[in-house]
């Protein structure tokens, strides 16, 4: 997954003040930040009086007030003091991407108190959906979906009586064709999303029928994963093997092999390191990042080359991609940047930079693997990488969804997500839908290799860096 774009409402609600200020400074903040500010491209505005501030969720014809906070929390997230015109947030400080509002001169008419939504019934809900993603989804072209006809054929079918599930049902169709993990839509106990599936599980599922060993799938996909992890230890080292676990087991996995001359790293997230807002918190991860990073690379100083392993993480958050990256280059390099596409304008771009360091970097040959379900933040780290020329990316081309996450919600309560963020390379080069293709491809979960005792990734690793 990839770390959602929280509301300003959400982040702040996560934090505690991490800076002491002065009264009089306070206030006089306080004054400057009063009125309205747009987060152009996102479809966010905060309008700041009285100490409080509203969130508001804006499309061109639309607007539904989310929540209101105090100025106080607000100020927590403050990236720049001396704010004019520009206001930039973010949920931890040093941030490589942050959220940047541009000050309003007044509250958009749509959000003023008399013209809010606030109807619920399905038609205003289905209106509030198509409208959403007409707006904000950057990639219906790329996905090879007409909104507009999808939408219409569907909306003929809403009516003020249907039920919750009916209407659930309808909007899940309208997004079907989308075959996008950063695409879906929660309804109480309910989620959907469009995209296929990938990687290991799409094998274990086309291979299943193919075999009468097991007859119960779950068996089936136990068995291979049971044997996947017995031929990938039988290349390390003896005794070399660590496992660091977080909020969830095996968050890295190091070893070595051929006697300590290639190193091994497995990352299997970009998140679910710390506990904390269920594995999500984003200061948290980067601070158990940074406690044990250190320590793995430290074990690899002796080595000649390194394999890193991300063929099976399914992202996270950006800023834990960055920082991992960091451990790789040993000067400030420019790494590709992003903006978010809407069908009217986009927001200005932010640039991607890789801090390096000096001291202690990395600097030897490494094999990069990737699977199909090497996504978002994982990619963003397949970004960073392999902007290296001591960098070599083999195995599966990556999901190709990079955008971070906007999740907006409906006007009965649900929610929904969407990408609207272009990510690209120095050169220009965008990767949404058609992934990181690697420069060598090979299988990273292949039944007939698993079956033989074989990781077919890993001896192309061996091969390319021996």
């Amino acid at each position: 997954m990839k770390q959602r774009l929280f509301s300003i409402i959400t982040i702040v609600g996560t934090l505690t003040l991490t800076a002491c200020v002065g009264s009089s400074d306070n206030n006089t903040q306080t004054d400057k930040l009063n009125g309205s500010w747009e987060r152009t491209g996102y479809g966010e505005v905060l309008m700041i009086e009285n100490q409080s501030a509203s969130f508001y969720q804006l499309s061109p014809t639309d607007c539904m007030l989310i929540d209101t906070v105090s100025v106080a929390d607000l100020q927590s997230l403050i990236q720049n003091p001396e704010f004019d015109q520009t206001l930039v947030l973010s949920e931890v400080d040093n941030s490589v991407f942050v959220q940047q509002y541009s000050r309003l001169q007044s509250l958009p008419t749509q959000c003023e108190p008399n013209n809010l939504i606030t109807n619920s019934d399905p038609l205003t809900v289905f209106d509030y959906f198509k409208n959403s993603y007409e707006q904000f989804y950057a990639f219906f072209d790329l996905r090879e979906v007409d909104w507009t006809e999808t939408t219409q054929e569907l909306e003929a079918s809403v009516n003020t009586g249907m039920s919750d599930q009916e209407l659930f049902i309808t909007l899940a169709t309208a997004l079907s064709e989308l075959d996008d993990g950063h695409v879906r839509i929660e309804a109480d106990e309910q989620v959907y999303s469009p995209a296929v599936t990938r990687g290991a599980n799409r094998v274990i599922e086309e291979t299943f029928p193919q075999q009468s060993e097991f007859s119960d799938i779950q068996d089936y996909a136990n068995s291979l994963n049971a044997a996947f992890w017995e031929n990938l230890e039988n290349y390390f080292d003896e005794g070399s093997v660590t496992s660091i676990d977080g909020a969830l087991p095996t968050r890295f996995l190091t070893a070595t092999i051929n006697n300590g001359s290639t190193g091994y790293l497995m990352i299997s997230s970009m998140a679910f390191f710390s506990p904390e807002n269920d594995g999500l918190d984003l200061q948290s991860n980067l601070d158990f990042v940074e406690t044990y990073f250190p320590q793995i690379m430290s074990s690899f100083d002796n080595t000649d080359n390194l394999i890193i392993d991300i063929r099976f993480n399914s992202g996270g958050h950006d800023e834990v991609s960055f920082d991992m990256a960091s451990y790789f280059f040993d000067q400030d390099t420019l790494v590709g940047s992003k903006y978010a596409k809407t069908p009217s304008s986009e927001s200005g771009y932010q640039e991607a930079w890789v801090k390096g360091r000096q001291s202690d970097a990395y600097l030897k040959p490494i094999v990069l693997i990737t699977g199909e379900e090497t996504a978002s933040a994982a990619e963003i780290f397949t970004l960073a990488m392999t902007q290296k020329s001591n960098v070599t990316h083999i195995g599966q081309t990556t999901s190709g969804m990079l955008s971070d996450v906007l999740e907006k919600e409906l006007p009965n309560g649900w929610s929904i997500w969407l990408a609207n963020e272009v990510y690209q390379d120095p050169d220009g080069n965008q990767f949404e839908s058609s992934g990181f293709i690697p420069s060598q491809a090979v299988s990273t979960f292949s039944v007939e290799a698993i079956q033989a005792g074989n990781d077919l990734a890993v001896e192309k690793a061996l091969e390319l860096l021996n």
